[in-house]
Parts: structure tokens; C-alpha cells; sequence
């Protein structure tokens, strides 16, 4: 086991024990990739361990394996006393039980404000709605968000997402908060804003944080650091106390637009008139409206149950389908005589009794630069691949195009640009978009040959023996 930080957390329990942690992904030529190989490693409760490495070492994978989002090869992950031993498919244990995560990609509900999602792991847990509100205006104040309560998350700059994302995160008052890439793509005010939010948290003693990072100032704030490099865990030890944050979130931060007044508990809107000298004449008044509505809702609320109760089982089929049913990936990329690459992406109906519509996906194309996610401008081969589609049985195929990154690339294998595809899929049952909705994010990894390159010198940059094959793009497990 790798040894734990000091700071007077030796003698604290352990949060987190990982012991002989493998995950195996299927690649070319029938040679197995080794996303994590053999890694153990210990935290301890209200520890702040942060792990470092460059992309494709394996971090994020890590992070979902202790956070049961993926199933390991061979190994054990045990949180908080409790064995996680089979992925998404694991019965016995909860990750809403004593979790929070923060993922590195937007994650919030567009359809939804940002009271809404932050409410909404408490609502789904069966916390009353006035309480489950109540909470997230609180949590929502802590990190600097209090004003902007009612906005949509298309309304809020990549910070304040990522803000909104750790109150979700830390509602039900998790043991174990885990974060991908807290930091990314947020210019330096925002990600400041982040690490004193975690910063905070530390301090508090009441949350043990595991965090993947390439924001070395980030890092800093951990009581540990360890790296990651090929799958494996190379290195590891305590970080001087002399961390670079000391700053407080500021939580009255000027919004872009002022608080409404009168916020209830459950995130609506309240009138308020004042004491009127008339008062008793309007009591009167308001004491028979009032009646009237009792008995109003007396009546209708049998009516209003049976509707909130289908609601919620329309919600579980969409995200049944958008999460079992549903498969979309990379089908393949190619380059034409133009130089241009074209990018196959397919969906396909794994159970094609039940119809599944999704809204057109639109993809975003990056590739990695200096540490940093650069977008590649893509263009749909048909213009008429918009709109909503129902997704069979079959293959559905739709093709994008694009070129190859006009300036200098990271190289994490030779001779091919990182790139990275995040796919939005917004998946319902009927085919004019009516009925629970559910939005899916995806994001795939690639190595794309420079075609510049030749095979020979492909070879050469990466010590393959002479006549290899040399595989025009490679698909990578998601990190």
C-alpha cells in the first residue's frame, strides 16, 4: 500500500482501500490495454489526495472504479467499509449512500435551473421538496450562487457550472467527494474560485477528497499527491503544508443580475404586498379564497398524485433507455483524397421492441495542445442530419467531417494527435420529443495519425519493429 499522508490523519480510519486494482479494455492486434494495472493504494477519512499523470495514464479510471461507475478487471475497492465489487450492475451498495462527484465535462441538466439540479439528488432519495429546496438555496450560497438560483446552466459561464456541479455534488452530505479535473478549461479566477471551495472543505475535516488533476496549484492544496503513469502508481508522499490557496469563496459575489426577492424553500417566486391599513377587511377575503382552495385541492390532489406518479415512472424508462438500451460510439475515421478526415459515429437500439428517438447529436471535437483541449471545427456531411431520429435495432450511422489540428499537437504516443469527441444525446419515446426527456453526455478518445507522417517514421518514434502494422487511429478507453 502506498503510505498515507501525514497531518494528523495516520490514526484516522480508512475511507478508501484499493487493493490489486485492474482494468482491462480490449485493443488492436488482440494485445489487451492496461488502463490501470495493479494499483493499491489507501486514503484516509477527511484526507485531501489529489493524482496526478498525464492523459491516458489511467486517473479518471481510478476514479470511477472507487466510485463503482465502472467494474474492475481483477482487484477490490472498498469505501467506507463497504465492498464495491461490481460496477453499475452492483446491488448491495449505493453510491448515493456516501458519495459525490464533480465530473470534469458540463453535467448539469440544461433543461433544468440551477436550483433545480442541485435539488434534485435529494428529490430523487425521497427528501420532502420543501426540505430538498431549502437545502440547495444553502448549499448554492456556500459556493458563490445564491443569485443566480433561477438560471439556466446554458446561462452560466464554465466556472459557475462547475460550482453549481460540487453543490449538487455535496448535498446529501457525502463522506467521499470525488473530482475529475475540477479545474479544466476555467480560467484562472474561476479555478481559484474551485480550489478554495475544496480548500474550505478540507479544513472542515468532514469530507475526504479524491481529486484528478493536471492543475499542479490545485494539487498543492492536498494533504498527498500521487502520480499515475502507464496504468500504474509510480510515486506518492505527503505535500509541504505551504499550499498556494488560502482565499475564502467569497459567497455575496456579485451576480449578473439581482437576487429575486422573496425566494421560498421550494425555489418559487413569492408576492409580497406589506401590511395594508385595511388589513381586516382583506383577511376576511383572503380566509374565504383560502377555504376555497382547500377544498380545490382536496379535490384535485388524487388527480395530481396519479400525475406526478407517472411522471416519475415516464423519467425512470427514459433513463432506462438512455443508459441500457442506448449505444453510441465511435464506428470508425477515415481520410479522404481532400486530406479531410470523415468521423462515423453510430447509435444502435439494444432493445428494439421499445422505441427509442433521440435529437440528432451534434458532436464537439477537441484535440490536447499544451496540457489544454483545443476545438476542431465539425461539419455534418448532410445538412439534413438534424431534427429528431429514431434509433433501431441497426446501426444508424451519421458522418461529420473535419481536418487535422492546424498547429503543433501532444504527442502521448508518436507520430498521433489526442483527440477527444463529447457527444450530447437527449433520448425520449416519442418521435415529436413529447414526454420525459433525458440527457446523456458521452465522450470518446482517439489517436489520429498525423498524415504527414510516414509509416516509417511512425515506427521510429515508437521503437515498433520494422513492417508493424501502423493503425491510421487507435480508440481509447474513456479517461
Amino acid at each position: 500500500m502506498v503510505a498515507d499522508a501525514g497531518n494528523g490523519r495516520m490514526n484516522m480510519p480508512l475511507a478508501v482501500s484499493v487493493a490489486g486494482l485492474k482494468r482491462e479494455y480490449p485493443g488492436p492486434r488482440n494485445v489487451a490495454i492496461n488502463a490501470v494495472d495493479s494499483v493499491d493504494m489507501d486514503v484516509r477519512a477527511g484526507e485531501f489526495l489529489a493524482i496526478c499523470g498525464k492523459s491516458g495514464s489511467g486517473k479518471s479510471t481510478v476514479l470511477g472504479l472507487i466510485g463503482g461507475l465502472l467494474a474492475p478487471t481483477a482487484g477490490t475497492v472498498i469505501v467506507g467499509g463497504k465492498v464495491v465489487s461490481g460496477g453499475l450492475a452492483s446491488k448491495p451498495w449505493s453510491r448515493g449512500d456516501g458519495i459525490g462527484f464533480l465530473f470534469q465535462f458540463d453535467s448539469l441538466l440544461s433543461g433544468l435551473r440551477v436550483i433545480d439540479n442541485v435539488a434534485l439528488p435529494l428529490l430523487i432519495a425521497g427528501t420532502p421538496r420543501a426540505s430538498a429546496y431549502s437545502q440547495a438555496r444553502d448549499w448554492l450560497a456556500r459556493v458563490g450562487m445564491a443569485e443566480r438560483w433561477d438560471a439556466r446552466p446554458t446561462e452560466l459561464s464554465g466556472g459557475q457550472q462547475r460550482r453549481v456541479g460540487l453543490a449538487r455534488a455535496l448535498i446529501t452530505q457525502p463522506g467521499l467527494l470525488l473530482a475529475d479535473e475540477p479545474t479544466a478549461d476555467l480560467d484562472p479566477e474561476a479555478a481559484d474560485a474551485i480550489a478554495s471551495i475544496l480548500q474550505t472543505l478540507k479544513e472542515s475535516g468532514t469530507v475526504t477528497i479524491v481529486i484528478v488533476t493536471h492543475d499542479m496549484n490545485l494539487a498543492a492544496c492536498a494533504d498527498r499527491i500521487v502520480h499515475m503513469s502507464a496504468g500504474k502508481l509510480v510515486a506518492g508522499g505527503a505535500f509541504p503544508s505551504e499550499t498556494l490557496y488560502r482565499k475564502q469563496i467569497v459567497t455575496n459575489e456579485k451576480a449578473f443580475e439581482p437576487a429575486p426577492a422573496g425566494m421560498s424553500a421550494d425555489g418559487a417566486v413569492e408576492a409580497s404586498f406589506g401590511l395594508l391599513p385595511a388589513v381586516g377587511w382583506y383577511l376576511s377575503w383572503i380566509t374565504l379564497a383560502a377555504c376555497c382552495l382547500f377544498t380545490l385541492d382536496l379535490f384535485l390532489g388524487k388527480q395530481e398524485k396519479a400525475v406526478i406518479e407517472d411522471g416519475k415512472f415516464r423519467m425512470q424508462v427514459a433513463e432506462e433507455m438512455a443508459m441500457q438500451d442506448l449505444r453510441s460510439d465511435i464506428q470508425d475515421v477515415t481520410q479522404l483524397a481532400s486530406g479531410e478526415f470523415e468521423l462515423k459515429l453510430f447509435m444502435q437500439n439494444y432493445r428494439p421492441e421499445r422505441s427509442i428517438y433521440v435529437l440528432a447529436p451534434m458532436p464537439r471535437l477537441f484535440y490536447q495542445s499544451g496540457r489544454s483541449w483545443k476545438a476542431l471545427p465539425v461539419v455534418p456531411v448532410e445538412l439534413g442530419q438534424g431534427g429528431i431520429v429514431e434509433v433501431t435495432g441497426e446501426k444508424g450511422q451519421r458522418v461529420f467531417r473535419f481536418s487535422f489540428p492546424p498547429e503543433q499537437y501532444d504527442q502521448l504516443l508518436g507520430c498521433y494527435a489526442h483527440m477527444r469527441v463529447s457527444n450530447v444525446l437527449v433520448i425520449g419515446e416519442h418521435s415529436d420529443g413529447s414526454g420525459a426527456l433525458f440527457e446523456r453526455q458521452d465522450s470518446y478518445y482517439i489517436y489520429l495519425k498525423d498524415p504527414s507522417k510516414s509509416d516509417a517514421a511512425v515506427r521510429l518514434a515508437n521503437g515498433w519493429k520494422s513492417g508493424a502494422n501502423v493503425p491510421p487511429w487507435l480508440a481509447m478507453p474513456s479517461h
